[in-house]
Parts: structure tokens; C-alpha cells; sequence
């Protein structure tokens, strides 16, 4: 397995059109890079993460980083989704925390929400995807995150 986490941040300046345009006709996929792809490990699980910002003259690739997470463990943590690894199978939840933004997302106990995405078994893949608003700590002003998170 292979997860690869991709963020799009941008502010105020860039929300409407012409940017927004650009913007949903932007690639929301990126290709793994082969040392992923031909990686063979037993202990640990590739994990791709990439940051991009949009302003006023485009994308920029801000980060992009590779790190390897422990396959022995029964469950993972990545941004607002758990993996629990589960006989063979991965269970895939999305769990609501400040991080994901504005608007709060509740359940019908008006709890943050917590739910079951998807199970992936062997030669499966599954996709999160969600949107929010942040504020930036030193300005106040607002800031705009798509978050994409794959597991191939």
C-alpha cells in the first residue's frame, strides 16, 4: 500500500474567478514517484505528502515529502482519517477535527463528525476528499484548503 496525502491552500485574494477556474480544472492526481511504486518493504507504508499553493501567479509545489509508516501497527493516523488494519483489510474512517476547518462538520448527536469511508481490501483503492476554511494565526484573514488523501 502506498497513501499520498495532497493539500491546496489559498486565500481571499485567489477564491473567485479567474483563479477558481483554474483551479477546478487543476490536476487533483499526481503520478507516485517509481522508488514508491518499486518499493519493497514489510515493516513500513509509503506515505506521500504535497503541499501546493495557489496565488495570484499560479501553483507552487511548497513541499513535497516522503516518510514511512510503521506496518506493524494496528491503526494510523493521517490528517482527519484513521486506518485500522484489520485482517487483511484496511477500514477507512474520516474524523472531523479543527484542522479540517470551517464549516464544523456534526453527526446527528451533534458530535463532531466521525464515520466509516470505506473498507479496502487487496488491489483496492479509495479516495477522501474535503474542503475548509482556516484562519491564518498572524492575519486573521481566511485561508482555503482542499485535502485529498489516496490509498493505492
Amino acid at each position: 500500500m502506498i497513501i499520498q496525502s495532497i493539500t491546496i491552500l489559498w486565500d481571499n485574494k485567489v477564491r473567485g474567478a479567474p483563479y477558481s477556474t483554474l483551479r477546478n480544472g487543476f490536476s487533483k492526481s499526481f503520478s507516485i514517484p517509481d522508488k514508491l511504486i518499486n518499493y519493497i518493504g514489510s515493516t513500513t507504508i509509503p506515505f506521500q505528502e504535497i503541499l501546493i499553493i495557489q496565488n495570484e501567479n499560479g501553483f507552487e509545489i511548497n513541499s513535497n515529502k516522503v516518510e514511512y509508516l510503521d506496518s506493524h501497527l494496528n491503526d494510523w493516523k493521517i490528517s482527519s482519517t484513521e486506518i485500522q488494519n484489520k485482517d487483511d483489510e484496511l477500514q477507512v474512517y474520516f474524523k472531523y477535527s479543527d484542522s479540517c476547518g470551517k464549516p464544523v462538520r456534526y453527526d446527528s448527536g451533534y458530535h463532531y463528525l466521525s464515520e466509516n469511508a470505506f473498507i479496502l481490501r487487496s488491489s483496492e483503492y479509495g479516495r477522501i476528499t474535503y474542503n475548509g476554511r482556516l484562519v491564518h494565526n498572524d492575519t486573521g484573514d481566511w485561508i482555503y484548503q482542499l485535502k485529498i488523501i489516496e490509498y493505492l
